[in-house]
């Protein structure tokens, strides 16, 4: 395969999850190669240092001792990024209004931190969405959840990421009725909804209401943005 024709058409028969594959692997290689796992994997895998991929029992295993967080796409591992405060304010704005209006419900709303598996034909992605919510008893003990709603905020290293891969594998979760994109550096949401084909709807007006249909909630964007300056990017560490 000498000649950039050859490679467009063989792009071109892949199956749409293997086209985003091969983005996110072409974008961690050449120009983000940190955003791959940099932490020696525990001594009892007997791989080296500079791994690339694992199998899901490894990755599970792994992320139970590792100190960050780290997503996993078909085998490869990719540690999440660092937030700003303007990112953790949405992401506090939006679970708290979500768990005000659930009051003592069965739907609750969490920040990042719990992971969510999806299936796609032979592979597998656990991912870290900044918020869930689910609306089924759990025990607590639960490694991942199945949501209903998931919303992902947008940061300059993942919004390629959010706007492409997430929200096609996403769309494998069963439970999944929408799937929401905020974004950080404009008053601006997307809403894709699973009854309307995934078609989706900008919300961006001033005075404008984000309606969260999966959950009954109609939110003013002033609400989601509240505290937030948008010329702010102080970064913090993960959690």
């Amino acid at each position: 395969m000498d000649h950039m024709d050859d490679i467009q058409k063989a792009i071109e028969r892949l199956t749409r999850f293997d086209r985003h594959s091969l983005f996110r692997w072409l974008r961690s290689n050449w120009e983000l190669s940190d955003d791959f796992v940099s932490e020696a994997l525990p001594a009892a895998y007997g791989a080296p240092p500079e791994a690339r991929y694992m199998s899901v029992e490894e990755y599970l295993a792994f992320e139970e001792t590792s100190t960050l967080r780290h997503e996993y796409v078909a085998g490869q591992v990719f540690a999440m990024s660092g937030v700003t405060v303007g990112h953790n304010r949405i992401m506090d704005n939006v679970v708290a209004a979500f768990n005000g209006h659930f009051g003592n419900g069965p739907c609750h709303a969490s920040s990042a931190g719990i992971k969510v598996h999806v299936r796609i034909g032979q592979d597998e992605c656990y991912y870290y969405p900044d918020v869930t919510v689910i609306c089924y008893p759990t025990t607590g003990e639960e490694k991942f959840v199945s949501p209903k709603l998931m919303v992902e905020v947008l940061s300059p290293s993942t919004e390629n990421i959010d706007r492409r891969e997430k929200a096609q594998n996403y769309r494998h979760v069963d439970s999944l009725e929408e799937y929401v994109i905020v974004a950080q550096k404009e008053r601006e949401v997307t809403i894709s909804r699973r009854s309307e084909n995934w078609n989706s709807t900008i919300v961006k007006a001033p005075n404008a209401v984000a309606e969260f249909r999966s959950i009954g909630l109609a939110l003013p964007l002033e609400r989601i943005y509240a505290g937030v300056q948008m010329s702010s990017v102080l970064a913090v560490s993960a959690a």
